[in-house]
């Protein structure tokens, strides 16, 4: 099967689970484009409509209305057999949807939450339609275009906040049913409500996530729009640096990172720099350089500029808000970066050194070992703030605590159970990392309370309960290992599990990762995981 074959797959997959849970002969599917991505709906007792034409003398509603219809896209002369198609076409639909229906639209990414989209919820609400779920197909259901799609559904009733979600293959069913069910979680693969007025996008929303994650190592300094710390603005195609002490080059596409000045000129695009002059009361310009390169700073200029086609705005950029430390923590920031920038020069002189003088090895090692040392206790606190930034997902799992149950305060077989429930379906699909100390909302809270001795001896419980309920061997073996590190001055447990060559069980139950959960396979399916993952081991 194709690759594209594949995402038309699921995306019909996806409908026709819809479709059967809502179980009516009143269903209306508009396969309004060209080439088709619904046509794989296997649901039967369904009215297929490819021309609006059709629609005009309907005297019948529908309980559910799917429909593919080419709004939003930039290229849609190409991909359907009309080219002006108006957002008008969502309300001349919805009047054909019956008082409890619902009705779903693929439209593409860039048009949902834009003007136009703004005027089409306004006028929905005059007619006493609703958008209330959103959810977003992270690959391109169209091969012809790069956009794209989010599913958006309307109905007649309002609902306070907006479902989202992201359609995956191992999670579109929990998804939906969540979705039917008004059971919101905590993650975007099985849905969770957001304030309407805060929602912008799905990028931003998973952008804005990581922020969240990376703002709490700045909570102490204040969040400043961008607005009040500079003085002046333009857009330039500067060659070089102005005689301005205190400015900073920002690229308006995103692309290339700040700068304190411009050493090259941008012919293709005459206005492609941001250049700002800054208001050296509140910030320096060799701070925000720093910030504005670290990942979180990387994120801040991504959540300005994703789903804009034509860059950064410059009304967007004086919106945002970025952390303002005072003067004297700047310079100590700036200070601790221009370290940095002296050892990678000491590295880079040990490169060339073993490369000109191969016989001082010995005396290089030694160097090494007295900086490498120091280092990777930081190393170590900055792997796991990223980890937690990214969220859990297949390869990566959160929990916050080990042995105790977090009501009571007492220790908990069935927490611990949890706990080597993900070590074996981490070790039968494709490794990852389990943090113990973290909440589900990416949250550092520590196991400091659970630590009720000695650090060594809550790993050696740890051992001895993993070695006892998952195999003997597991505690010496190359596939799991554990350490406890200091993240922000809360103690996190990491656990590392490498992919085995050879099956694990738990409670005699044998466990798989998909996506953000450990799912318990049944006898069949277990052997035929077994067999076609393992066969070569057993």
């Amino acid at each position: 099967m194709k690759p594209n074959q594949i995402k038309k797959k699921l995306i019909n997959e996806f409908f026709d689970y819809i479709c059967q849970k809502f179980n009516s002969e009143k269903i209306l599917l508009l396969n309004l484009c060209i080439p088709k991505a619904l046509d794989g709906i296997k649901y039967k007792k369904k009215r297929i409509v490819e021309n609006i034409d059709e629609l005009n003398n309907n005297v019948d509603y529908y309980d559910l209305i799917i429909g593919e219809i080419p709004i939003g896209s930039v290229h849609r002369e190409k991909v359907y057999n009309f080219k002006e198609i108006s957002l008008e076409l969502i309300w001349y639909i919805l009047n054909s949807l019956s008082e409890n229906g619902i009705a779903y639209f693929v439209v593409f990414s860039p048009i949902l939450f834009s003007n136009r989209w703004s005027l089409l919820l306004e006028e929905s609400k005059k007619m006493g339609f609703y958008f209330n779920s959103a959810f977003y197909y992270p690959d391109r259901i169209y091969s012809e275009t790069s956009v794209k799609s989010v599913i958006a559904s309307f109905s007649k009733k309002k609902h306070e906040k907006l479902f989202i979600g992201e359609i995956s293959k191992d999670n579109y069913v929990q998804l939906l049913n969540n979705h039917f069910n008004n059971n919101p979680t905590n993650l975007l693969l099985t849905g969770k409500l957001v304030e309407r007025d805060h929602f912008l996008s799905f990028n931003r929303f998973q952008v804005q996530e990581q922020i969240d994650a990376l703002i709490t190592q700045y909570s102490e300094y204040k969040k400043t729009p961008f607005s009040k710390v500079l003085k002046t603005i333009k857009l330039t195609n500067i060659k070089t640096q102005e005689n301005s002490p205190n400015q900073i080059f920002i690229d308006s596409y995103g692309i290339e990172p700040p700068e304190l000045k411009i050493v090259r000129e941008s012919k293709k695009q005459k206005y492609r720099y941001f250049q700002i002059e800054l208001n050296i009361e509140f910030v320096t310009n060799e701070y925000l350089v720093i910030f504005f390169k670290s990942k979180l700073g990387k994120l801040v200029l991504e959540s300005l500029r994703r789903d804009s086609l034509i860059g950064i705005k410059k009304e967007v950029l004086l919106e945002s808000e970025i952390p303002i430390p005072p003067k004297h923590e700047q310079w100590r920031i700036i200070h601790t970066a221009n370290k940095i920038n002296e050892l990678n020069t000491i590295i880079n002189e040990l490169k060339n050194e073993i490369s000109i003088n191969p016989k001082n090895t010995d005396e290089i090692i030694e160097k090494i070992e007295k900086i490498k040392g120091p280092l990777q206790k930081i190393t170590e606190s900055d792997k796991i703030k990223y980890l937690v930034s990214k969220g859990e997902n297949k390869e990566i799992e959160f929990k916050q605590v080990f042995m105790t149950d977090l009501k009571t305060g007492k220790p908990n077989k069935n927490v611990k159970k949890k706990i080597a429930k993900t070590i074996v379906a981490f070790l039968n699909t494709c490794g990852g990392t389990l943090l113990v100390g973290v909440s589900d909302d990416r949250k550092i809270i520590g196991i400091d309370s659970e630590i009720t001795d000695s650090d060594d001896k809550y790993l050696l419980r740890f051992s001895n309960y993993i070695s006892a309920v998952i195999h003997p061997s597991i505690r010496s073996s190359q596939y799991v290992s554990w350490a406890i590190f200091k993240v922000d001055g809360k103690k996190v447990f990491k656990i590392e599990c490498k992919k085995a060559t050879e099956p694990y069980f738990f409670e005699n139950d044998f466990f798989i990762r998909e996506n953000p959960q450990s799912i318990k396979l049944e006898k069949d399916e277990a052997s035929e995981y077994i067999k076609k993952n393992f066969s070569k081991n057993i």
